[in-house]
């Protein structure tokens, strides 16, 4: 190959998987606030943009289970920049992938050629997690923790080659601010002594700094969630899975899981015959990417949560098709790329994007847009219009504006309300249901223990039929939640909130308590 074809190939390589990754997610810039959006903006707009990393009660308001104020402060910084305008948020998203992409590169070309990196990169970057990250705002912290512990991973690299403190003093920097974004990032501790890079001595002196920071991660993370919920987001109550629930559910849950299985499969058998260090490595990284994993596994549902693993994988990918002759990697790569962009169109996650954009933006701009009147929402997610009135109220957008109703039966018994629903994309005027409720008996006995965060209730005196409980705020009344008719729950209850307690017979018909404050245990009844 000439000197001109050379260096075209140089320019080339890493454009080839940012060109793929464009062209599938550009879309995304069409997108409008979805699912935790607004709440993760809106947490930032209420407490600021750094109070999340240090004020344990502000951040158990977003979250008791896990640690991640890296998502509030991003978008945070974006509303700072563009407002209200969720175009630019979604640009920045994209361009955040983007140099994911080229970090990705350069850390693959530390062991792989232009084409096993530009190859492996382009696999991941049409996988159906990385669509999933790229596509939704309230997965930055997957997307930019990982472009933080790829650039601490190069600093790494360079501190050790270099014999300078200095860049493994920056690389730690950068780990400790990936640990801020996802929990995930805390093992790349352990994999850096075991690089195939230097002497075992320069690795773990250069790993000292990265060791500093994951030793203050731990008592940071104590003292935001508490010892009661260090490792809360990784136990789950319910079922335990292990490794055959893993792989029943790669198998017959989401098809592109099994593609990925598979070409790990072929990428470590392919290293184990010729490179023993990237197989250790790889090694160990499998163990820390699914050890979290057989833990969580009962409850995984989304792509996102295997982003990492897509990575590790393409990694493992690289190192395979090093060494290939160009005639086998190329249509090795390009199987691959057909098989994983095959599996992403099946998902949900992309058959349904745009339908779900569009569910989300109409009902979402009449709460931020609409002046006056009760929206009949058919979202099943009441605490997205919840957070959008509440990022209303923050901006200054109008002191006052249009709320929200999950419970058309009980908005409709309300004096004075004006309600509104959309049919086909267009708000028209709703109205409302008659005789759908009726006085029967009813009891309601709510005790709420604010010290303890514990809330009992019990409901009668129906033996059979539904209860659902219904939850009142100033900014709307959420849809229905199903609950049995007695129990006991740890639950943090904010002052306002107000509950209604809907029965359903199981002849049909249906009645309602009035609105309650269950911390002020009350007890209430109907003959």
């Amino acid at each position: 190959m000439d000197s001109r074809k050379t260096g075209a190939w140089r320019l080339l390589a890493p454009l080839v998987p940012i060109a793929a990754f464009w062209i599938l997610n550009a879309r995304a810039l069409r997108s409008w606030w979805m699912t935790d959006d607004p709440c993760l903006l809106g947490a930032a707009l209420q407490r600021g943009l750094l109070t999340h990393f240090y004020d344990p009660e502000t951040w158990r308001a977003l979250s008791g289970t896990v640690l991640m104020p890296w998502t509030p402060f991003s978008l945070g910084l974006d509303h700072a920049f563009f407002g209200l305008e969720p175009r630019f948020f979604y640009a920045h998203q994209l361009l955040s992938f983007s140099l994911l992409l080229v970090l990705g590169y350069l850390v693959l070309r530390t062991f792989a050629g232009r084409l096993a990196a530009a190859g492996a990169l382009t696999v991941f970057a049409v996988s159906a997690p990385s669509f999933a990250v790229a596509s939704q705002l309230m997965n930055r912290h997957y997307l930019e923790g990982l472009v933080l512990a790829l650039a601490a991973y190069l600093c790494f690299r360079r501190a050790v080659l270099k014999d300078r403190r200095l860049w493994a003093v920056l690389g730690a920097v950068l780990y400790a601010l990936a640990m801020t974004a996802k929990e995930v990032f805390v093992p790349l501790v352990v994999l850096l002594p075991l690089v195939p890079l230097g002497s075992w001595r320069q690795r773990w002196i250069q790993a000292l700094p990265f060791a500093a920071a994951a030793a203050l991660y731990l008592p940071w993370r104590i003292y935001m969630l508490g010892w009661a919920n260090i490792l809360a987001g990784y136990l789950p109550s319910g079922q335990s899975a292990g490794p055959g629930h893993v792989l029943a559910m790669a198998a017959l849950d989401a098809p592109w899981r099994l593609a990925a299985l598979g070409f790990v499969a072929l990428a470590v058998l392919i290293v184990l015959r010729r490179n023993r260090p990237a197989l250790i490595l790889g090694a160990a990284a499998v163990v820390v990417l699914v050890l979290p994993l057989l833990r969580l596994s009962a409850l995984m549902v989304a792509p996102r949560h295997f982003f990492l693993p897509a990575l590790a994988a393409a990694m493992l990918l690289a190192a395979a098709l090093q060494g290939l002759p160009r005639r086998v990697a190329v249509p090795v790569v390009l199987v691959l790329c057909g098989l994983t962009l095959n599996n992403l169109l099946a998902t949900p996650i992309w058959r349904g994007y745009d339908t779900q954009r569009d569910r989300y933006r109409v009902e979402g701009e009449v709460i931020l847009k609409q002046d006056k009147g009760v929206l009949l929402t058919r979202l099943q997610d009441t605490q997205y219009l919840r957070c959008l009135a509440e990022i209303r109220q923050d901006t200054e957008i109008e002191s006052t504006g249009a709320t929200f109703c999950g419970d058309g039966c009980w908005c409709s018994d309300q004096p004075g309300l004006e309600l509104w629903r959309i049919e086909d994309g267009v708000l028209q005027s709703a109205t409302p249901v008659t005789a759908c409720a009726e006085k029967r008996p009813l009891n309601v006995d709510l005790r709420y223990d604010r010290a303890r965060g514990r809330l009992a209730w019990s409901f009668g005196p129906w033996n059979e039929g539904r209860w659902h409980v219904l939850l009142v705020t100033e900014h709307g009344t959420s849809i229905p939640v199903p609950l049995v008719a007695s129990g006991e729950i740890s639950i943090t209850l904010a002052a306002g909130l107000r509950t209604v307690v809907r029965y359903t017979s199981p002849e049909g018909w249906q009645t309602y308590s009035p609105a309650l404050d269950p911390t002020a245990g009350e007890v209430w009844q109907r003959p």
